[in-house]
C-alpha cells in the first residue's frame, strides 16, 4: 500500500552524500535526495528529498518535496509537500497539499493553493519496516 509521496518516489538518481556540499542552481527531471548541505536554488521536475542531516540554505521548487532535515529558504510544490518529525523548517511553504508529522517544526507561512487542508499525521512506521528511498522490497 503506498500512502505517501516516498512510498511512490521510486529509485533516486542523484545523491548529494552527508559529506559533500554542493552550492549553486540546478534543474532535472530525475528524483533528487540531500543528505549532506546545499547552498543555492533548485527547479525540479520530479521529487527532492531532503534527509535527516541534510541542510539546504536557499529555495526549492518541485513537484513533489520531502523534507526530513533542515531547511533555511522558501518551498514551492507542484504537487505535494512533506514535512515528517525530523524536518525544521525557516521559511514559507506553498503547495496544494502538504502533510506535515507530528513533530515537524515551521517558522513561516502556509500557501495552499488548493481548497484542501493540511494534513497531519503520526509515523507509525518504524526503521525496521520502512522501506529507505532507493532500497527495493526484500522478496
Amino acid at each position: 500500500m503506498q500512502r505517501r509521496t516516498l512510498d511512490k518516489t521510486g529509485d533516486i538518481f542523484t545523491l548529494i552524500g552527508p559529506e559533500s556540499t554542493f552550492i549553486g542552481k540546478f534543474t532535472g527531471s530525475d528524483n533528487y535526495m540531500v543528505r549532506g548541505k546545499v547552498i543555492g536554488e533548485c527547479d525540479l521536475k520530479n521529487t527532492i528529498i531532503v534527509g535527516e542531516g541534510g541542510h539546504w540554505e536557499g529555495s526549492i521548487t518541485a513537484a513533489n518535496v520531502i523534507v526530513a532535515g533542515t531547511i533555511d529558504g522558501d518551498i514551492v510544490a507542484r504537487k505535494k509537500l512533506e514535512l515528517v518529525a525530523t524536518a525544521v523548517v525557516k521559511g514559507n511553504l506553498a503547495a496544494p497539499e502538504i502533510a506535515v508529522a507530528e513533530g515537524a517544526k515551521l517558522d513561516g507561512k502556509l500557501d495552499m493553493h488548493a481548497k484542501t487542508g493540511v494534513k497531519h499525521f503520526h509515523e507509525r512506521r518504524t526503521n525496521n519496516n520502512s522501506k529507505k528511498p532507493g532500497e527495493k522490497k526484500a522478496k
